[in-house]
């Protein structure tokens, strides 16, 4: 259902407000059971919420087996919360049966001038957003939630959070100011597919994959931070921290960094495209597949700057590429006898980088 409540002083909550889909409670076979509803909405408008009560939209749950997991619904409350340490959620629901059902995605909860996803740490359904302009001033995607931005979206913050394993996924426009933050750590994980992405200082100690337009003020990585760059980037400052990592997605040749100020990589720091090129068994130069008897039992290397090293009648792959600028991916090797069964594939070549500072670069790291 959804409720709307107004209280021009302050709403003190010790009990519960909720609006929460319900459960499937029967079915006639094994697994043909209906999804769980979602959640509904709740509307709060007050001078000021206190209490350690319950506001829930939550999807329902599944009972009996078959079907997904209700979505979680859309809380809104524009009044003062500091005062309140009871619970807020719009979670998705149980499918009950997790092999074959998905929870449902995480609703949304708005905070005065904030949003906020949390999936109560279930993976499920995204939670994406309908086309039209959205205005916060903090964003938070938690949890195992999955804010996903549509094409026709676009969402303007202070600053983003994706955290505790959220996500977000864009192929809309995400736009923050030259004074925004982008914080993405404890296993979250942002996928810029396409659209704009535009920011102040971006720092990630989680997952990041660059594959579309971002603008950003600084990058920095931090420990257990892995940056993919998979398209073009400019931007005045770079700095990989101990234990982050700059690299590219497997077979993607577009890594193209410019860096118009300094980039620093300090001790266990790295910029690494090892293993980042064509996987066994493929590229122009990979090496020839295995033959069937002892004899010839093993693959050929890949090629690429040198020809790959032969086994008994199996040849290595040939050379191919620019011999004074030099931007290919490296080939890999050909599969051994009953590799698609048995193991024994192909290596993966090296991959490809291409960084231009302008300013001070200082390797106490690595590049490899």
């Amino acid at each position: 259902g959804a409720l709307k409540l107004t209280v021009a002083g302050e709403l003190r909550l010790d009990g519960s407000i909720t609006a929460n889909g319900l459960a499937t409670t029967s079915s006639h076979y094994w697994n043909n059971g209906g999804g769980g509803g979602s959640g509904g909405s709740i509307l709060i408008r007050a001078g000021s919420l206190a209490g350690s009560g319950l506001i829930a939209a939550n999807g329902g749950s599944k009972t009996v087996s078959g079907g997904g997991g209700g979505g979680g619904g859309r809380v809104a409350i524009h009044a003062s919360t500091a005062a309140f340490a009871g619970t807020l959620g719009a979670y998705g629901g149980n499918p009950l049966v997790l092999d074959e059902g998905q929870y449902g995605g995480a609703g949304t909860v708005v905070l005065g001038q904030d949003l906020v996803l949390d999936n109560d740490n279930h993976s499920g359904a995204e939670t994406t957003l309908p086309p039209g302009v959205y205005n916060f001033s903090v964003v938070v995607s938690k949890r195992k939630a999955v804010l996903s931005l549509p094409a026709q979206a676009a969402l303007n913050y202070a600053d983003l959070y994706v955290r505790e394993g959220g996500k977000l996924v864009n192929v809309g426009t995400l736009a923050g100011g030259p004074a925004s933050k982008v914080l993405l750590d404890s296993g979250g994980e942002i996928a810029h597919n396409a659209g704009t992405f535009t920011t102040g200082e971006l720092t990630t100690a989680s997952t990041f994959y660059d594959n579309a337009a971002l603008t950003a003020t600084s990058l920095t990585v931090l420990t257990g931070g892995m940056f993919y760059l998979n398209t073009s980037l400019a931007i005045p400052s770079v700095s990989l921290f101990s234990g982050g990592v700059l690299t590219h997605s497997a077979g993607d040749p577009d890594f193209d960094l410019v860096v118009s100020g300094g980039m620093e990589v300090r001790s266990g720091g790295m910029v690494s495209v090892d293993g980042k090129g064509y996987p066994g068994g493929q590229g122009p130069g990979k090496g020839a597949e295995a033959g069937t008897t002892r004899a010839d039992s093993g693959g050929g290397g890949g090629g690429y700057g040198g020809r790959g090293g032969s086994f008994g009648g199996v040849l290595g792959g040939v050379t191919y590429g620019s011999l004074v600028e030099p931007a290919g991916l490296g080939s890999g090797g050909g599969y051994g006898y009953g590799s698609y069964t048995a193991g024994g594939a192909g290596g993966a070549g090296g991959g490809a980088l291409k960084l231009t500072v302008a300013g001070e670069l200082r390797l106490d790291g690595s590049i490899t």
